[in-house]
């Protein structure tokens, strides 16, 4: 996926076909990443799989920039290095929809510095050890703006199914968090 992120110009689109792409995917430009699976949100029945695997070296997505959309995949193997099966910078604009986020040591690492959306994902079973192991999505500093809404979030059992760490007096100003379904019993 890396060599067609740097071919597309900003605020192009990519649409990937099912199958498994082994690497750590770092979006470090505006653009819209569309999976197998874009509109068709994460627990709902889905077609064959655009799969991303971290396998274990890092993120298995970077999200590097403002005005980013990951839609439709199933993001798997984030651990070690930013630990997270999407890991997300300060940035804004963004919209992470209707993904399989599982197996990974965090689901998503959220932080932003103006308006972005997190939903229709289902955030399942982030439980490889590391820092913040066992968090489905776990932000600290940033979240500014960020709307989190209609996700499922499941079977984390190393840690809480959410964090919303509290490091500076400007952390989590704006921050929505509704219409999610959190369950450990998966």
């Amino acid at each position: 996926l890396n060599p067609a992120i740097a071919r597309v110009v900003a605020g192009g689109t990519i649409n990937v076909a099912a199958g498994t792409y082994v690497e750590n995917v770092s979006l470090t430009k505006a653009l819209t990443l569309n999976g197998a699976n874009a509109g068709t949100a994460g627990d709902a029945t889905r077609v064959a799989e655009s799969i991303i695997d971290g396998n274990a070296v890092s993120a298995a997505v970077a999200i590097g920039a403002d005005s980013v959309v990951l839609d439709g995949f199933k993001i798997k193997g984030g651990a070690n290095g930013l630990n997270a099966g999407v890991h997300i910078g300060s940035n804004s604009g963004y919209a992470v929809r209707n993904n399989i986020i599982t197996d990974n040591a965090m689901g998503i690492f959220a932080n932003s510095d103006g308006a972005a959306v997190i939903e229709h994902n289902w955030i399942d079973a982030n439980n490889r050890p590391g820092a913040s192991g066992g968090a489905g999505i776990y932000g600290d500093a940033g979240d500014i703006d960020l709307t989190i809404t209609d996700n499922k979030i499941t079977g984390h059992t190393l840690n809480n199914p959410v964090i919303f760490a509290a490091t500076a007096a400007t952390a989590h100003t704006g921050l929505v968090f509704s219409n999610n379904t959190l369950d450990n019993s998966y």
